[in-house]
């Protein structure tokens, strides 16, 4: 009687690490993807409430707000804060980029 494995044994448990390994990346990838949507959407929500606080306390006399812009072809999803009267005729304080497979959609 030999002592070893046979080449259908070791097949059989390459391919159950394959496909374990298999797994694991994705669900990885996943949990990675999750937690960079976690980190932009809280920034939002910072920048949102601070905005707020300067426009409840008319910073620098102005009004206060956050534009988003989804521009079409581009893929470069952005929100800024911008201080005036109204956003067309405003001065845009801050631009921040959303990380690049994250976007807005129009609702």
């Amino acid at each position: 009687m030999s002592r070893g494995f046979t080449l259908i044994e070791l097949l059989i448990v390459t391919a159950i690490t394959l496909i374990l390994a298999a797994v694991v990346f994705s669900n990885y990838a996943g949990i990675r993807e999750k937690k960079i949507l976690d980190v932009e959407a809280d920034k939002v929500v910072s920048i949102i409430r601070e905005v707020m606080e300067r426009s409840k306390s008319q910073a620098e006399g102005n009004q206060w707000g956050v534009h988003f812009e989804n521009p079409v072809g581009e893929g470069a999803d952005f929100y800024e804060i911008w201080n005036g009267a109204s956003y067309p005729g405003s001065g845009t304080t801050t631009r921040y980029y959303l990380a690049d497979y994250l976007g807005f959609q129009t609702p």
